[in-house]
């Protein structure tokens, strides 16, 4: 009965056993899925059956849990911001020299080309610079507040964008550089002086002095540059009547002290024009008016320039008609610095001063010689012979003074 119990005994414990060593395989193979794993190590310790009825077993469980650290990485791309600066836009075109009437060329196109997008019409654009687009010229100086006299050069091209030191057809100027944050400070130009005398057509430092002191007073004329041309004598006599001064363009001890650019101590200031002498002078007809005008006669070819005071400030030759305009005091109506013969286009003429109207309803005024092509139609040597076929030729030289002395409303004696 014994041996029965203990091979009893054995037989379970063996089970036991056995038992116990397939959950410690199945938990070692097979750990519980999850951020946690946990290890467990199974040890058993069977002492001999022979050593006691009883069969001793111990078993150590070891438990290690492993937490896998959590690592949170967020990676933040941010798109550089950008900007888009459009690109400097530069003139169509620019010229480097003034435009007169007649003027041919590239420069010619480019302004043109310039008007014609601004919306004025004229014949064009081409590379010629003719009568229609010194009319816009004309109309856009005008609009601008600018001397209306159709050159086209430093002042004119400047506010129209296209004046620069090179000539550039359109499409083949290059933009100009991106504008920098600093703006190097403005150097006045050094003080100047004169000390002659300064009267129209002349030319030098002189002028170029005057004319820098002008534009600094804010005056508008072509330049500065070292002519004082037709431009630069309205500027001074603009200057003269709003300082009070005897308005005669020149430019001397009185006004150029007044600007302060005279070398000398500054005369005093005069205000009336120095006293007439006596008897005529030049051969001026003794019934020719009185006052400040114009007198013309047909049967010398010649005129005169009188002043209030009766001083003949200057006469020429020129070559009128015989009988036309009919003998008559008039008055200046109106002044062209461009203009072309009615009857043919191609016959053109500067510096037109209008005082008359002719039996046919033509009008009739002072200009210089015409041209054909180019090409005039009486010499200078020629001047004095009624060669005319309804105005009064002259010099250029003695038109351009005319129509610098004769503004509107002068006073036209024909004898």
């Amino acid at each position: 009965m014994r041996r029965r119990r203990r091979a009893t005994l054995v037989v379970a414990t063996l089970v036991g056993v056995a038992t116990l060593a397939d959950a410690s395989f199945v938990a070692a193979q097979d750990p519980p899925p999850g951020d946690s794993s946990t290890t467990t190590t199974t040890t058993t310790t069977t002492a001999p059956a022979t050593a006691s009825i009883a069969a001793t077993t111990t078993t150590t469980t070891t438990t290690t849990t492993t937490t896998a650290p959590t690592t949170t990485t967020t990676t933040s791309t941010t798109a550089p911001l950008t900007t888009t600066v459009p690109a400097p836009v530069g003139p169509i075109c620019t010229i480097s020299r003034s435009l007169r009437y007649d003027d041919r060329g590239p420069d010619a196109f480019c302004l043109e080309t310039v008007l014609a997008g601004l919306g004025y019409s004229f014949v064009g654009p081409d590379d010629w610079y003719g009568v229609s687009s010194v009319r816009a010229v004309e109309q856009y100086q005008r609009s601008e507040g600018l001397t209306a006299d159709g050159i086209v050069g430093p002042i004119t091209a400047g506010r129209l964008g296209i004046w620069s030191t090179v000539s550039r057809p359109p499409g083949t100027a290059p933009a100009p550089p991106p504008p920098t944050t600093t703006t190097p400070p403005s150097t006045p130009p050094p003080p100047c002086t004169i000390s002659r005398s300064l009267r129209y057509d002349m030319r030098g430092p002189d002028a170029l002095c005057l004319e820098r002191k002008l534009a600094s007073l804010g005056y508008s004329f072509v330049g500065p540059d070292d002519w004082y041309g037709i431009s630069s004598v309205r500027a001074v006599q603009s200057y003269q009547r709003a300082h009070g001064l005897y308005a005669d363009g020149v430019v001397g001890p009185v006004t150029g002290g007044r600007l302060g650019i005279w070398a000398a101590a500054p005369a005093p200031v005069v205000t009336t024009p120095p006293p007439a002498p006596t008897g005529n002078t030049y051969g001026l007809p003794a019934n020719s008016g009185t006052g400040r005008r114009v007198v013309y006669s047909r049967s010398q070819q010649r005129v005169w320039a009188v002043d209030s005071n009766g001083t003949v400030v200057k006469t020429h030759l020129v070559s009128g008609r015989r009988y036309e305009p009919y003998a008559g005091t008039y008055d200046v109506y109106s002044r062209s610095m461009y203009t072309y013969s009615s009857a043919n286009p191609d016959i053109k003429f500067r510096y037109m001063v209008r005082f008359a109207y002719g039996p046919e309803g033509g009008r009739i005024g002072f200009h210089e010689i015409p041209t054909k092509f180019g090409v005039p139609l009486q010499s200078d040597s020629q001047l004095g012979q009624p060669l005319s076929g309804g105005c009064v030729r002259q010099s250029t030289a003695d038109a351009q003074w005319m129509w610098n002395w004769a503004g509107i409303g002068t006073k036209v004696v024909v004898l």
